[in-house]
């Protein structure tokens, strides 16, 4: 399960708790948060959850891409 989050320090936990209960592996993609949003999704999270920040996104975008283009025209 993917979960959006912005500026959510004061739910996220629970969310994340909630979440875990109906999926396997639970992913929050912080998207630019000024709070203690990617802290508290952390402390939430178990082994194989995944926090990623917008420019951990951007990062593996520009990765894929690259990465795309390369496969396509060798």
């Amino acid at each position: 399960m993917i979960l959006a989050a912005y500026n959510e320090e004061v739910s996220i936990g629970i969310v994340v708790l909630l979440a875990r209960r109906y999926a396997d592996r639970v992913m929050v993609v912080d998207d630019g948060s000024s709070d203690r949003t990617t802290e508290i999704a952390a402390i939430a999270r178990s082994d194989q959850d995944q926090i990623l920040s917008q420019r951990s996104l951007i990062f593996l975008a520009d990765f894929f891409y690259s990465y795309s283009r390369f496969f396509i025209y060798s």
